[in-house]
């Protein structure tokens, strides 16, 4: 049976889980690079890849690691176990840094020992071997490690022991009465592997050299160290490899932990929610977050505050009121409304000098040229400027928005987010100067209907003069020549027509001047709300560009790596 048989036979809902599971934490572990330390992102990472190898590999072994110190006795244990002399079947045991393997069961063993990084001379297959036993055959699936002392003075032991540590499917700690209170097999590996008590077992050997009734207080204080390293729940089993007590007792509760064949993937569940909790400590306890409508609305606000926009709102609506004004005034009026001053002229500018703002100079983004109609009728000078982005203001609005978002994340992915978030707002701002510049008055070009009513006024201040004139005329020639016969003076219904014309000019004119200043001030407001939509939808998408877009990406990021690590964890 290959090993991808062996993979099929296995409880699916069990196994899809786990793949479930790694999936996750890979998920993680891809959205927080870049935002999380990378060298505990590779170590996720590897722990992924660990994980799919091993479910790839054959679920009917389990690998089963012996480990202890000098002098422990595990070898001893491992002879044992194996009820082999290695030595006469070729086996040597190795001065440099490789363990012994010992296999029950070919099938899919070669493959996980070659995984392992075992030489073939230091393995030796138990199945099909002229003595072999029931209780042999009770320990089919078995890979049977011993590792290379973890106290040893050899770097190359040491990375030995860590690699298969990592490896195998179960632990087992052999111990001996001298040295179980040994603080380096303690912290460095007992404890930093409390989650992993399900796939554990602690041998406390060498029983045989403890005095007479010391051995359950012995165990006593076993099983308190341990239960200061978070392993209360571990199986410990007292034995003498020299006299062979306790070794039915291992030997069948390896057989249960071999027969069930679940140890790999609780191995790899073990391995995948101890790094899910050290990624989950570092994104923090917030669920996830979202920019929604109201929050957008209001930070395009604070930006549209900060470029000006109100006040250059305001502006345009009050230029457009003037110039409609004078466009619509009664011609002899127009004089005196002329002598106002332009509004737009006293917008306020940055606070700092041209040299000492950011972005561009004003002669480059925050000054632009007035519509010709509207300069001849303001006939204030050339040109206006714009008032500048005030940073501080926007500065301001994008951080409130990060911390109200970040709330609850850890500090490393608010550090990420705030970089992310106001990496660009130099470009940002310098980008609505340009934007505020650009847009500024097109909203305010000049109502051609002006021209008419324009038009229309000089008519009737003409017709109000040419009236006037006869009339007086009239009444010269009335005071020289009595009867009035120099010039002519018709009348309607007993009044002069050169009255009529004069009076009428006027009245007509004043008429239209009123109700010109009532369309004036409705166009004035048409125009100041259609800059404000032209100037907030500009700014809108500026502010989408440089701030939104990479806040969402870091919003979508964070809820990737959250949800990835919920899968992982089993939440």
């Amino acid at each position: 049976m290959t090993a991808a048989h062996e993979q099929a036979d296995a409880p699916p809902v069990v196994a899809s889980q786990t793949i479930v599971r790694l999936d996750g934490l890979s998920a993680a572990v891809d959205a927080a690079r870049g935002r999380l330390d990378d060298a505990l992102l590779d170590k996720a990472a590897e722990v992924v890849q660990r994980g799919r190898r091993r479910l790839g590999l054959s679920s009917e072994h389990t690998i089963v690691a012996l480990a202890g110190a000098t002098g422990s006795g595990k070898s001893s244990l491992f002879n044992a176990l194996c009820d082999l002399d290695l030595a006469a079947v070729g086996v040597k045991r190795p001065t440099t840094s490789w363990a012994l393997a010992c296999a029950w069961g070919s099938d899919g063993a070669t493959e996980i020992v070659g995984w392992l990084g075992i030489p073939e001379r230091h393995q030796v297959n138990r199945t099909g071997l002229l003595d072999e036993t029931a209780a042999d055959r009770d320990l089919l699936g078995l890979v049977l490690l011993d590792l290379p002392d973890h106290d040893s003075t050899e770097v190359s032991h040491h990375l030995e022991v860590q690699k298969l540590v990592e490896l195998a499917d179960v632990l087992v700690w052999i111990l001996d009465p001298q040295k179980y209170a040994d603080a380096a097999i303690h912290d460095r590996y007992l404890r930093s592997l409390s989650s992993h008590a399900e796939v554990m077992l602690v041998v406390l050997n060498q029983i045989d050299e403890i005095p007479d009734g010391g051995v359950e207080s012995c165990l006593r204080d076993l099983e308190r160290l341990l239960e200061l390293d978070g392993l209360g729940g571990v199986h410990v089993i007292a034995t003498s490899a020299v006299e062979g007590d306790g070794i039915a007792e291992l030997r069948a509760t390896l057989a249960a932990k071999v027969s069930d064949k679940g140890f790999a993937r609780e191995r790899v569940d073990a391995d995948v929610a101890t790094m899910a909790l050290r990624l989950d400590e570092q994104i923090g306890s917030a669920q996830p977050a979202t920019l929604g409508a109201d929050v957008h609305k209001q930070l395009v606000e604070a930006c549209a505050e900060s470029a000006g926009v109100p006040s250059l709102v305001r502006a345009v609506e009050s230029w457009a009121l003037l110039a409609a004004r004078r466009g619509t005034a009664w011609p002899l009026a127009r004089r005196l409304s002329g002598r106002r001053a332009d509004p737009i002229g006293r917008l306020p500018a940055s606070d700092a000098p041209d040299d000492e703002r950011d972005g561009p100079p004003a002669s480059e983004v925050g000054e632009i040229t007035l519509p010709t109609a509207a300069t001849e009728a303001l006939s204030s000078g050339p040109s206006v400027q714009l008032p500048v982005v005030q940073r501080a203001g926007v500065n301001a609005a994008v951080r409130k928005v990060v911390d109200d978002i970040t709330a609850g994340m850890g500090e490393p992915w608010r550090r990420a987010v705030r970089a992310a978030s106001t990496a660009r707002l130099d470009d940002f701002a310098r980008t609505l100067d340009s934007t505020v510049g650009s847009v500024g008055l097109s909203a305010a070009e000049e109502n051609k209907g002006w021209v008419v009513v324009r038009v229309l006024q000089w008519a009737l201040l003409a017709a109000a003069i040419a009236g006037g004139l006869w009339w007086l005329g009239i009444l010269a020639n009335d005071a020289v020549d009595g009867r009035g016969a120099l010039l002519v003076h018709p009348e309607i219904a007993g009044v002069s027509v050169a009255l009529l014309l004069f009076l009428g000019g006027l009245a007509l004119g004043l008429l239209t001047a009123a109700l010109g200043g009532l369309a004036a001030r409705s166009w004035a407001r048409r125009t100041g709300a259609d800059a404000d939509r032209r100037l907030r939808a500009a700014v809108a998408t500026q502010t989408d560009e440089f701030v939104v877009s990479p806040l969402r990406a870091e919003i979508d990021a964070y809820v990737r790596c959250w949800e990835g690590l919920q899968a992982a964890l089993r939440r």
